[in-house]
């Protein structure tokens, strides 16, 4: 009986995502094409964004079979992540509708391990490429790894430190709901890497319409 009321209850769930992204991409293709973004924050990762006003955003996130947002090991004690930890601008909530992922979420602890901090300067503008500045070092720990399965959801504040990845290989796709921002909100992020080194140029490409419809058909929601 609880499989069942699972499954239908993720098959509403996602009939009705699809009737409001259709409904969307009809009325503000236009609107859709000048704020998405291809190989955002990471290779092989498209943020459709769907809906834009004052009180929030809706976006949705669709990744390439070759993406980058993958693990290079399963060794998750290295804290090794694809996109840099990070607390976000306002309070958000993910919804899986299309394969899976892991929302990998960390805190502060005396006894983790040590990772740098950065203060982000996003590239989502164009004006300039996405940079990072080194700060210090704190130590970390794991406070959840979250698989995501199709239908699921997760709530999360602004000052929570977070980062998703998605099998090697797997196409995966999720909304973020994103609400009112966040006054005390400060752009900082932590890596095992020296992320203020790498290049990010190849990083927040515009996308045509016709790559928008492709990557919605090739979810289900269109």
């Amino acid at each position: 009986m609880e499989n069942n009321t699972m499954k239908t209850t993720t098959q509403t769930t996602t009939t009705g995502m699809k009737t409001l992204v259709k409904a969307l991409v009809e009325t503000r293709m236009d609107l859709i094409v000048k704020r998405s973004l291809g190989n955002c924050h990471c290779k092989g990762v498209n943020s459709i964004v769907l809906c834009e006003e004052e009180e929030g955003m809706v976006r949705l996130f669709v990744t390439d079979k070759n993406h980058d947002l993958h693990t290079p090991s399963n060794d998750f004690s290295k804290m090794e992540a694809p996109v840099a930890f990070h607390p976000h601008h306002c309070a958000i909530t993910l919804m899986q509708v299309y394969g899976d992922m892991v929302n990998w979420t960390i805190g502060h602890d005396c006894d983790g391990v040590e990772m740098m901090k950065f203060r982000y300067k996003s590239g989502l503008n164009k004006d300039n490429d996405a940079s990072f500045d080194p700060l210090n070092v704190e130590k970390m720990k794991t406070i959840e790894m979250l698989p995501l399965l199709e239908g699921d959801s997760c709530h999360m504040c602004p000052f929570d430190i977070n980062t998703v990845f998605v099998p090697r290989r797997n196409t995966s796709a999720w909304f973020v709901f994103e609400g009112y921002e966040d006054k005390d909100y400060v752009p900082d992020c932590y890596s095992v890497y020296d992320i203020a080194s790498t290049d990010y140029s190849e990083l927040y490409t515009p996308m045509t319409e016709g790559k928008i419809r492709k990557l919605l058909r090739g979810v289900g929601l269109l």
